[in-house]
């Protein structure tokens, strides 16, 4: 089977993040052949975590391996599942400078190549072992 993704990054634009100069990232998966579009990882935070009824805040944490991609919800976490993580089709986040955001770039884009490196190897199957239950039946 073919896998193949399509990533958007747009352009970091200049911020201001906790009083200092940032760029924001954003990089959104589409057009997604053999696998889902929501192949990043991420989790619901409490904004205030001292307020257990503060807003919830989407907090991206990694690309998604073969494995996350098969037990993690798309868009909602799994309800009363702790940590609450889910996968999401796109991501933003705040960078310290264009250099960091050129290497995190080029960071998303092997991590997301050995994710389908990944899919790749897990197409091809070997006789990792044989085995006769209770034992090989005699042949007269």
């Amino acid at each position: 089977m073919a896998y193949n993704i399509k990533l958007t990054f747009e352009t970091p634009a200049r911020e201001k993040f906790r009083g200092r100069d940032s760029f924001r990232l954003r990089c959104t998966a589409s057009d997604a052949v053999g696998m889902p579009n929501e192949i990043f990882l991420a989790n619901r935070e409490l904004i205030d975590p001292d307020n257990p009824t503060a807003e919830m805040k989407v907090t991206f944490q990694a690309i998604c391996s073969a494995f996350d991609l098969s037990i993690y919800p798309p868009n909602v976490p799994t309800e009363g599942q702790w940590p609450p993580f889910f996968r999401v089709a796109s991501f933003d986040i705040p960078l310290p400078s264009l250099q960091v955001c050129d290497e995190t770039i080029e960071s998303i884009k092997n991590q997301v190549n050995s994710l389908i490196n990944q899919h790749n190897n897990l197409d091809k199957l070997y006789i990792a072992q044989e085995v006769w239950i209770p034992g090989q039946p005699v042949t007269p």
